[in-house]
Protein backbone atom coordinates (compact mmCIF):
# COMPACT_ATOMS: atom_id res chain seq x y z
CA UNK A 1 0.00 0.00 0.00
CA UNK A 2 1.41 3.38 -0.94
CA UNK A 3 0.94 6.54 1.06
CA UNK A 4 -1.29 8.92 -0.82
CA UNK A 5 -1.00 11.97 1.38
CA UNK A 6 1.93 13.43 3.28
CA UNK A 7 1.41 15.95 6.08
CA UNK A 8 3.89 18.68 6.68
CA UNK A 9 3.88 20.14 10.18
CA UNK A 10 4.85 23.52 8.71
CA UNK A 11 1.86 23.83 6.43
CA UNK A 12 -1.86 24.01 7.03
CA UNK A 13 -3.85 21.19 5.52
CA UNK A 14 -7.33 20.99 4.05
CA UNK A 15 -9.53 18.53 5.89
CA UNK A 16 -11.46 17.43 2.79
CA UNK A 17 -10.39 15.21 -0.06
CA UNK A 18 -8.80 17.07 -3.00
CA UNK A 19 -11.28 15.47 -5.40
CA UNK A 20 -14.18 16.80 -3.32
CA UNK A 21 -12.67 20.26 -3.24
CA UNK A 22 -12.60 20.25 -7.05
CA UNK A 23 -16.06 18.76 -7.47
CA UNK A 24 -17.82 20.90 -4.85
CA UNK A 25 -16.95 24.05 -2.99
CA UNK A 26 -15.06 23.10 0.16
CA UNK A 27 -15.76 25.63 2.90
CA UNK A 28 -13.84 23.78 5.58
CA UNK A 29 -11.17 25.86 7.33
CA UNK A 30 -7.54 24.81 7.11
CA UNK A 31 -5.98 23.32 10.22
CA UNK A 32 -2.45 23.77 11.49
CA UNK A 33 -1.01 20.35 12.31
CA UNK A 34 1.72 21.81 14.55
CA UNK A 35 -0.93 23.54 16.64
CA UNK A 36 -2.97 20.35 16.93
CA UNK A 37 0.13 18.41 18.01
CA UNK A 38 0.79 21.06 20.69
CA UNK A 39 -2.77 20.52 21.95
CA UNK A 40 -2.11 16.81 22.43
CA UNK A 41 -3.42 15.32 19.21
CA UNK A 42 -1.41 12.46 17.69
CA UNK A 43 -0.63 11.35 14.17
CA UNK A 44 -2.09 8.04 12.99
CA UNK A 45 1.34 6.45 13.36
CA UNK A 46 1.68 7.69 16.96
CA UNK A 47 -1.82 6.52 17.83
CA UNK A 48 -1.22 3.09 16.30
CA UNK A 49 2.08 2.70 18.21
CA UNK A 50 0.41 3.64 21.49
CA UNK A 51 -2.42 1.14 20.95
CA UNK A 52 0.03 -1.62 20.01
CA UNK A 53 2.09 -0.90 23.14
CA UNK A 54 -1.00 -1.03 25.38
CA UNK A 55 -2.12 -4.33 23.82
CA UNK A 56 1.38 -5.78 24.25
CA UNK A 57 1.57 -4.64 27.90
CA UNK A 58 -1.90 -6.06 28.60
CA UNK A 59 -1.01 -9.54 27.40
CA UNK A 60 2.61 -9.64 28.66
CA UNK A 61 2.32 -8.29 32.19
Amino acid sequence: MTKRYKLSEDESQMVCEPELALATECNVKKVNTAQLMAQGYMTLEQSKALIEKKIHNHFHS
